[in-house]
Parts: structure tokens; sequence; C-alpha cells
């Protein structure tokens, strides 16, 4: 299988198209950085494929937010020399098409060919599982999944062993089976089957030597801490009377006490500064005030002023108020006398445009009641077709599930015929010239070949008659077999009345398009008359009422007589009522302005008043006798305040100078170390004599348990529990050689039978570990790897490598699988989405090695946000941001 070309649309964050075309038969390498979108295209080439259409459980494919989107995939891709072009709808627009050459395929019957063609199957309800993903399950590897290899094996093992075109069941027979069993059932009673770890009797004396040996241990170590005691107690012993002689906590104390005199002296030059600080703020606050009061003197001077030149300009506002007051008494008047003559003008101009508003209205009922009817002949008309077309589609009913059973069994047929011709058998001649012979009564002469599928005789003359019984019991059972499935091919055709396959298929396609013409038919009805022909029959009906009533007011109208009319023609409605309109709102604007204009008189009137009243206020307070002294004495006040401010600064200065030099912060400090200094040394003290209290008591305690005797009787019992145990092991250990010998012998056999895959397992393990080799199981499984060591040579299970060795293998393994597969002409198509992650560089050179190998029979989809360490693999890196685009996601 070759992939040629990818393009997804709304499906996930591709909410716009995105394609990749020119996609290369061996080794393709996509980058791209962590959500651009490469687990997303792996993601939608699995649904392509794997989710059916109509399922409603892949709403993970649908974009953030976007209730609406129809997530769509769609591909081109080459089968041996066919080509298929898939694509796919999901959630909102469900439809999936299949063309290869020239044929299509719709719906399921597409899913089911792409499912027999790759080789998985669909579910029959919900989402797909991995179950049934086969071949693609096994090939296509999902992040993060790469050393997840039983699984996908497992479920694509059919495949698998049909390619290998063998059975495991062969070695159950092997001779030797009895042997082994006995050898396994002897081990297993020492032995684990799996892990070969201890068991049973094995096990207990194994147990009981690490009990005994557990309980020496403890015994030795409890010997060596009451050792450790007893030097601790006399170490303990030396130091307490060495402190109790020195007392250093007394000197400590005495280094307290001269700290905090230095500390009280440091304080009482802080309480002097504070009290100047204090007097200061005050001074502060006096020369303000004084400053205060002068600057109020001079501002009422300046205020007397601008008091002055405000009578002036409010005299001014109150003459120019009273003008504008008079102009807009006037400008009312005609404004009023404009609006009145202009709803003369609008009464006359609505009356003239009712009577055009019902003569319209009539003309267009009557149009519509003609409408009306021709549409009501045409859904009739369609009503007529639709129950022909049905009759039509009843008369050619046939069941689809019954075409399909006809298909499958035209198919049967075909392969039994196949099988029989297979199975049956041949007979090639080269007969001499005048030699007569006959097959069945019919002469032969000359030279040919013979298919015989029933007994036959052959008569040569001279030589005598030769009967020959082709294919035994089962070319009869294929005939009956075939003959089964006939007369139910017969009886199936008879019930569905047509005379083979290509006439049931040709029934089942003109009943679909019989039942799709009479749903064409009734969506045009639909369409015609959408609420139905009823609903048309109503609306006519309606206008017919509409018509009526237009002509009986436009009647009304003229018996009433016709209005007086102005001696000017009438104008249009709208201008006379946008004339109206206009006529009114200037009226309203002259009624504002001339309000606002006696309010601006008002209050240019009280404004003057109140200008003349704080001009002569303040005069009064400016002429007042005691003025000029208040003044003078207010200036007097702020030179004492201001040489009272220097004279508090200076003193503060000089005291924080003293202060700084005492460091009280670091006196406090001082204070408290050595406090803590002395508590912590008269503490230790205590608590050391304590220590050795508590020793001597367990000291004591100790001595009277006997140690040395208890170690002396634990060794001994020891000692005969190891014999024991050693023993035991050297049989399991002998037993475990015999069945590994026994089952070697076997495995090269069941390798003989799967040698196929194993030299394809053989061929890439050589590029990754050299001399290595790889069993593999009756479940074609990976199993037990052995490659050199540092000494020698170990084995393992592949399970129990490191997470990126298994990844590699996982990898592997799965090329190996590939190949076989190719071999036996199935499609193979391999995916790897981030793989090798885990890998180092020296690993991932060679699993370089290794994929370029298989790009070379294999088409490898590589997906990677690594692009600078795949960067050596001979092809170019397409990157998945620049294909997208800016707009793209």
């Amino acid at each position: 299988m070759r992939l040629q070309r990818l393009k997804v649309e709304q499906l996930r964050q591709f909410r716009k198209p995105f394609e990749i075309d020119g996609i290369a038969p061996g080794l393709n390498l996509f980058v791209g950085p962590n959500e651009a979108g490469k687990s997303t295209l792996v993601r939608a080439i699995r649904a392509a494929f794997f989710e059916r259409h109509r399922s409603s459980t892949v709403e993970d494919l649908r974009p953030w937010g976007d209730s609406t989107a129809a997530p769509t995939v769609e591909l081109d891709f080459m089968v041996g020399d066919t080509a298929y072009r898939l694509r796919k709808s999901f959630l909102q627009r469900k439809r999936c098409e299949l063309r290869h050459g020239a044929h299509s395929l719709d719906g399921e019957d597409a899913e089911r060919h792409l499912a027999s063609l790759l080789g998985f199957a669909f579910p029959e309800r919900g989402a797909s599982r991995p179950e049934l993903w086969g071949i693609p399950g096994l090939l296509w590897i999902e992040q993060g999944q790469a050393q997840e290899i039983r699984d996908p094996v497992r479920h694509a093992a059919d495949h698998l062993r049909t390619a290998l075109e063998s059975s495991v069941g062969e070695v159950a027979s092997t001779q030797g089976d009895a042997l082994i069993a006995k050898v396994r059932s002897e081990r297993e009673r020492l032995l684990t089957p799996g892990t070969g770890r201890p068991t049973a009797e094995l096990k207990k004396a194994i147990d009981a030597r690490d009990e005994l040996q557990a309980e020496l241990d403890e015994i030795d170590a409890r010997i060596a801490a009451w050792r450790q005691q007893v030097d601790r107690f006399a170490s303990l012993k030396g130091e307490h009377a060495a402190e109790a002689e020195a007392k250093p906590w007394e000197s400590l104390h005495a280094q307290q006490r001269q700290a905090e005199q230095a500390l009280a002296a440091s304080e009482a030059l802080v309480r002097q500064r504070d009290a100047d600080t204090a007097a200061l703020l005050q001074a502060d606050e006096r020369v303000r005030l004084f400053e205060q009061q002068l600057a109020a003197f001079e501002e009422e001077r300046r205020a007397l002023q601008q008091r002055e030149a405000g009578v002036a300009e409010a005299v001014q506002r109150l003459d120019t108020s009273a003008a504008i007051e008079a102009r807009r008494l006037s400008e009312q008047a005609a404004a009023d006398d404009a609006y009145r003559a202009a709803a003369d003008a609008l009464d006359h101009a609505r009356q003239h445009d009712l009577r055009q508003e019902l003569a319209l209205r009539a003309s267009e009922s009557r149009s519509r009641i003609e409408e009306l009817d021709a549409l009501l002949a045409r859904c009739e008309g369609e009503q007529v077709r639709i129950g022909q077309l049905r009759q039509q589609a009843a008369a050619s009913a046939i069941e689809a599930a019954d075409v399909d059973r006809l298909r499958a069994q035209g198919k049967a047929l075909d392969a039994l015929q196949v099988r029989r011709q297979v199975v049956a058998t041949r007979i090639r001649f080269d007969l001499a010239d005048g030699v007569p012979a006959m097959l069945d009564g019919a002469a032969l002469a000359g030279s040919g070949e013979r298919l015989i599928t029933t007994p036959t005789t052959i008569d040569i003359q001279g030589v005598g008659r030769f009967e020959i019984l082709p294919g035994g019991d089962t070319l009869a059972a294929l005939a009956r077999e075939e003959a089964d499935q006939r007369a139910a091919h017969d009886d199936l055709l008879l019930r569905c009345a047509v005379p083979d396959v290509a006439g049931a298929e040709a029934r089942l396609a003109a009943h679909r398009q019989a039942k799709q013409d009479a749903d064409l038919a009734a969506a045009t009805l639909a369409s015609l008359a959408p609420k139905g022909i009823d609903a048309l029959q109503a609306e006519l009906a309606a206008q017919h009422a509409r018509h009526e009533a237009a002509q009986g007011r436009l009647s009304a109208l003229g018996a009433e007589g016709p209005p007086v009319q102005p001696p000017w023609a009438p104008a249009p409605l709208a201008e006379a009522e946008a004339q109206h309109a206009a006529a009114k709102l200037h009226a309203d604007t002259i009624a504002g302005q001339l309000a606002e204009a006696k309010q601006a008189r008002l209050v240019a009137h009280e404004q003057h008043a109140a200008a003349l009243r704080e001009h002569e206020g303040l005069r009064v307070r400016l002429d007042a006798p005691d003025r000029h002294a208040r003044q003078a004495e207010a200036g007097r006040q702020l030179l004492a305040g201001r040489a009272e401010q220097a004279a508090l600064r200076a003193s503060i200065a000089s005291r924080t100078a003293a202060i700084d030099g005492t460091q009280p912060e670091m006196l406090k400090q001082s204070v408290e170390r050595f406090q803590r200094s002395a508590e912590l040394a008269q503490h230790a003290h205590q608590e050391r004599q304590a220590q050795i209290t508590l020793l001597a008591g367990k000291l004591e305690e100790a001595g009277a348990q006997g140690f040395e005797e208890t170690r002396a009787v634990l060794a001994v019992r020891l000692e005969a529990a190891t014999r024991r145990q050693r023993e035991l092991d050297l049989r399991a250990k002998a037993l475990d050689l015999l069945l590994g010998r026994l089952e070697a012998k076997r495995q090269d056999l069941t390798r003989r039978l799967r040698a196929p895959l194993q030299v394809r397992i053989d061929h890439y393990l050589r590029l990754l570990f050299p001399k290595a080799a790889l069993e593999i199981g009756d479940d074609l499984l990976p199993g037990l790897l052995t490659r050199p060591a540092t000494q020698g040579q170990e084995s393992g299970a592949v399970s129990e490598l490191s997470h990126g060795a298994r990844e590699q293998m996982g990898v592997l393994t799965r090329l190996a699988y590939a190949d076989l597969l190719q071999a036996a002409g199935r499609p193979t198509l391999v995916i790897l989405d981030d793989a090798l992650v885990h890998s180092d560089s020296d690993r991932l050179d060679r699993m370089k090695r290794v994929l370029f190998d298989a790009a070379q029979r294999h088409q490898v989809l590589l997906f990677t946000c690594h692009p600078a360490a795949w960067r050596d693999m001979g092809v170019a890196a397409r990157s998945i941001a620049r294909e997208q685009g800016p707009d793209a996601g």
C-alpha cells in the first residue's frame, strides 16, 4: 500500500482545508512543533479507515467550540497497481465514498471493501476498538505506543499465521514432550514456572536461612551498639566534669550586663532627640499659621480690585440679556403661524395617501390571487406524480440484504470452483503417432492436458485400462458443498424473482431510483407548498377577503364625497410630514430659546446685585481701624518662629550624631546574643547530665541479657540451614539447566517452522544489536533476547528492557512483520508518530539504518517534533506548520 495524498478539513485544529500531496513511495519525514497537528493527521488516517462514517463516538475529531463542524478526510492511495480515492465525513455530514478505477462504492459497501482489502474489521456498534484493527493496528504506531507490541500482534495474529502458512500445533507432537513435562514438574517443585524464583521447599529453606541470618545480624548490631554506648558514656562524663569546673555561662552573663548598660545610655539620647523633634513640629505649625495670616491680608487687597471689575461686567451682561429676550418674543410669533399652516397641509396629504394605499392593496391582492391559482394547479400535478412513482418503487421492491447475500453466494460459488480446480487431478500426455488412446470414450492424440474432477478411465491399445479417482474425499466434499451452495443460491434467486445477481442488482437500482424520484417529487412539492396545500388554499381565501375589503373602503371614501381641497396641489405625505415636523421643531426651538433668554435676564439681574453686595462688604473690612496693627504683629511673630526652628534643627542633628556613634541596634543584638548563649550553655550542661544517667541504665540492662551466648547458638543453627539451602539450590539449578536444554531442542524445531519471520527479525536485529538473537514465541511475539555482555552473554525478556529499548524493539519487530505480510501479498504501510523519542544518539543512529533499510520495501510515514535528529535520513523534511499556512488551524 502506498499513500499519495492526504487532505483534512474541519478536523481538530485544521478548521480550514489542509492538504499534503506528493507523498513519496519510501521514507517520508513530517516535522513540526508540539500542537502543530502531527498526531491529528495520524488520527485522521486511522479514523478514515477504522471508524464507521455513521459513528457518533468520534467527537474528538470536532474542532473545539464548533458544534456544526463536519470533520472530513480524503486519501489517495495505491494497492498494487490499483489507484483508490477515499473520502469520509463524520458527525454533521456523514458520508463515505471509495473510488477505484471505474468503480465507485458508497457507505457500508465502501467500508466493507476497505476492511477486506487492508485486513481489519469494523465494530457492530460504537467506537472502533484495537482488537479489530488487524494489520494496520500493528503497523500504524501511535504516539507513545511503540513499546506496546503484545496486543497489536495478538489482534493481527490470524493474518500473520496465514502469511507464515504454518501452524504452531505441529510442535506439540514433537517426541520428548513427556520428558519435558516431567522435568518441568520436578523443577516447579523448587522454582516458579515463569520467573524461576524459589518456591515450596527451596523457598522455605531460603526463608529459614534468611530468618536466622537476620537474627544473627540483629544480635551483632545490638553488641556493636552496646560497645558504642560504653564509649559514649565515658566521653560524656569527661565533657560534663570539664564544663562544671569552667562554668562558661557566668562570663556570658557578665558580657550581657555590660551591653545592657551601654544600651540604656543610647536610649536616653534617643528620648532627648524625640523631645526636640516634637518641639520642632510645634514651631513649624506656628510659622505656617503666621504665614497664612499675612497672605490673607494681601489676598483681601487684591480681591477688592477684582470685585470692582466684576460689578462692571454684571451691568454689561444685564443689558445684553434684556435685548436678546425682546428679539426672541418676535421670532416666536412668526414660528407659531408657520406651524399652523404645516398642520393643515399634513391633513390633506394623509387623505390623499390613504386613497393611493387602498388602490395598491387591491392591485397586489389581485396579482397574488392569480399566482396562488397557478401554484395550486402545479401542486396537484406533483401529488399525482408522487403516487405513480411510489407505486413503481413498490412494484420493484427488493431487500438490499438479499442482494448482498446473492453477491456473497456468487463469490462463494466462484471460490468453490477455484478450489475444485486446485484439488482436481491434471493429466498431461504426449502420445506417439499411431498409438490409439481413449479418455472416457473420447480419442486422445498428440500432446495436451486434461483436468479430471470425476472418476475417469483411460484405454491404451496394447497396454490396458487406467482408472483415475481424482481428489478423494476432498473433491467429493467440495462438489457436495458447491451443490448445497448452488441450491441455496437458486432458491434465493427464485424468492427474489430475478434470473441472476446482475438482475437483482438492476432491480435494486431501479427500486432505489424510483424511491429517489419519489423523494425528489415530494421535495419539489414541499418547496412549492412548505406548509401544505391547505395553507395555500387558506392564503387564497385570505387574499380574496383582503381584495374585497380594500375595494369596500375605496367605495366608502368615494360615497363620503371629496374633502375640501386647498388652492394648491397636495404635497406627498412624506414631504408634508417632514415640513410639519420641521415647523414644529422650529417653533419648539424658538420657545426654548425664549425661555432661556428670560432665565438669562433674571440670572444677570441677580449676579449684578450680588456683585454690588460683595464689593461693599470687602471695602468695609479693608477700612477697619485695627487692620494695620494686626498685620505688623503677625510679621514679628513669624520672625521669632523661624529663629526657634533653626535652633531646634541644630540640636536634633547633634543628638542624632551621638546616637549613631553608640549603634543602639548592635547593642540590642549583643544583649540578646549573650543572653541566649548563656541559656544554651546551661541547658546543654543539664542535657548532658540526663544523657549520662540514661546511658548508665541502658548499659546495666544490656549487660544482663547475655548477647554473646545467644549469638553462638544462632551461628550453629545458621550453618545447618545454609547447607540445606545449598543442596536444594543445586538440585534446582540442575533441573533448570536440563529443562533449558530440552526446550532449546524443541525451540529449534519451532524456529524452523517460523523461519521466514525469524529471517526478517534477524535481519533487522543485526542492525540494532550485532551478534544478538531474539526468540519468537508460539504466539508470534518477541520473547527472550540474548546479546553480548561484558562477561559472556546475557539473556532476558524484551518486556524487562528499558522503555527506550522496548520502544526500539517494538519498531524493529513491526518492520519484520511488514516484510512477512508484503511477501504474502498483503498491503503494508508503516506510520510512526513521534516514535523513538527515548533513544540515545547511538541507538537512534542504528534505528535510522533500520528504518532506511525498511523504506526500500515499504512506504514509511515518520512524524516528529525533533527535525534536527532526523536530518541525515536522505529525504527532505516536510514542515507541517509551513504546509498548513498562517490561516489554518
